[in-house]
């Protein structure tokens, strides 16, 4: 599609989901003059860029609402016990990666999904092009309203896929992108990494960061990104080449390293307090107050700790004690006083309060993984390219634990982490929509031998 008007980029991640455009005559007078629409987001969650990745169908699996709405109604229809109809799928795409892990030939256009209850599925490519059409709506109800006089037919659409991801797979999100309304000759593919490096090499990073008169992007330079997102952290090597496109030095790798492995620490010390049949019970039949457990964790994940900072306060759904009183015969305050972590965590009115350290250690295994993905990238596959600089994108890169772990283990190389840091590949993808040719060499995932002599 040589002729178009606007870009508009949908990533779909393991946790969250946006949306992002630009006009092309915007791009041609400032490229980093993007739209990012922000979500009617909880109070506690405050102005949201993303919306989790969530979807909500009815009984005949027809679209109701995605995102924080999704959560939201369904909640309350679990209130008043009209939800078992109902049909909410959580972090579908973390869902799909499994299901294309278990597969023995790769993602099949007949691949399912369970909901969250998991009583229920449904095919993926179903839920995933009922995604992108909510989101393509959306965009052209956003063109409409605010009157920016662009046709449907002039707008290239970029959906984000991660590098990692088989031709299959990206087949498959082609597939369910044409089911959604979007002709194939208006779609763009943009890797994800790719789409954060782009956004990362054209970002003015400020002086706090990086001393004014040192350019990380210029001609030859060569840098690790770490895009940490949900489950999965990607990691891949740029080169800037000389006529400032990106060159990709190693084949990007992963690693299940990233923001649910502390999600699932946490869950697991709520487990051993509250117990496994509990906690699955109140799932199942308070899930809108399920989800409310998780949300708080989740900001929490991402806000800085202060020195003389002894708690770390998050709010426990209302119905969780009272339920826990009725199953157990017991005050939800004295399970966390007998439990084994009764020095690290305690129970207070509607709150739970861990320490710092306790806190720390659900960061553990994530930044262990990180780390030595990292140290076996620079130091060993590619030592002789002299690589200084490692760049964290993803909104688990947000998070301060694992910023500062990574300075700590890798003191001689310079971490990068740009401002709203999990806005990244979203930008990135609409940067790369108005000029796909930015990234101008890629390494062969495998390579095919007709003979041998």
């Amino acid at each position: 599609m040589d002729h178009y008007s606007l870009v508009c980029a949908m990533h779909f991640g393991n946790t969250s989901s946006g949306i992002a455009y630009s006009l092309k005559r915007e791009y041609c007078d400032d490229p980093m003059r993007i739209t990012v629409p922000d979500w009617n987001a909880p109070s506690s969650v405050q102005i949201s860029y993303k919306t989790p990745t969530t979807i909500l169908l009815d009984s005949e699996r027809k679209f109701v609402a995605f995102g924080y709405e999704a959560e939201s109604k369904y909640a309350e229809f679990a209130e008043d016990e009209e939800h078992d109809e109902y049909f909410l799928c959580r972090r579908f795409k973390m869902l799909l990666n499994n299901t294309m892990r278990r597969e023995e030939h790769g993602l099949q256009m007949t691949a399912k999904i369970a909901d969250i209850t998991e009583k229920k599925e449904m095919l993926a490519i179903d839920i995933f092009s009922l995604s992108i059409k909510y989101f393509r709506d959306l965009m052209v109800y956003t063109v409409d309203k605010k009157g920016i006089g662009v046709k449907t037919t002039d707008i290239r659409w970029v959906l984000t896929v991660p590098a990692m991801w088989s031709d299959p797979a990206k087949q498959f999100m082609t597939e369910a992108a044409e089911r959604a309304g979007i002709p194939r000759a208006n779609l763009v593919l943009a890797l994800e990494s790719e789409a954060a490096s782009i956004y990362c090499s054209r970002l003015l990073v400020t002086s706090t960061e990086l001393d004014e008169t040192d350019d990380i992007f210029g001609d030859g330079k060569k840098y690790l990104i770490i895009a940490a997102k949900g489950e999965v952290v990607v990691f891949t090597v740029h080169e800037v080449t000389k006529d400032h496109h990106l060159k990709e030095l190693a084949k990007a790798s992963s690693g299940d390293c990233g923001g649910t492995c502390v999600d699932n620490d946490y869950k697991n010390t709520l487990t051993e307090i509250l117990g496994e049949d509990f906690l699955e019970e109140f799932r199942l039949k308070y899930t809108g107050e399920y989800i409310e457990l998780f949300q708080d964790f989740e900001m929490k994940k991402r806000t800085p700790l202060s020195e003389n900072q002894t708690m770390i306060t998050m709010r426990i759904p209302g119905m969780l004690s009272g339920f826990y009183e009725e199953r157990k015969n017991q005050k939800l305050k004295e399970a966390f006083k007998n439990s084994t972590y009764n020095k690290s965590t305690r129970f207070e009115g509607d709150k739970v309060r861990i320490t710092p350290a306790l806190m720390k250690c659900f960061f553990a295994s994530a930044c262990v993984g990180i780390v030595d993905h990292v140290r076996d990238l620079l130091l060993e596959k590619l030592k002789h390219h002299k690589i200084d600089t490692i760049i964290m994108v993803g909104g688990f890169s947000e998070s301060p634990i694992l910023q500062a772990h990574i300075r700590s283990e890798f003191p001689d190389h310079r971490v990068v982490v740009p401002k709203e840091a999990r806005l990244a590949v979203l930008r990135g993808a609409v940067l790369f929509g108005h000029n796909p040719s930015i990234i101008s060499e890629r390494m062969a995932k495998g390579s095919h031998g007709i003979a041998s002599f």
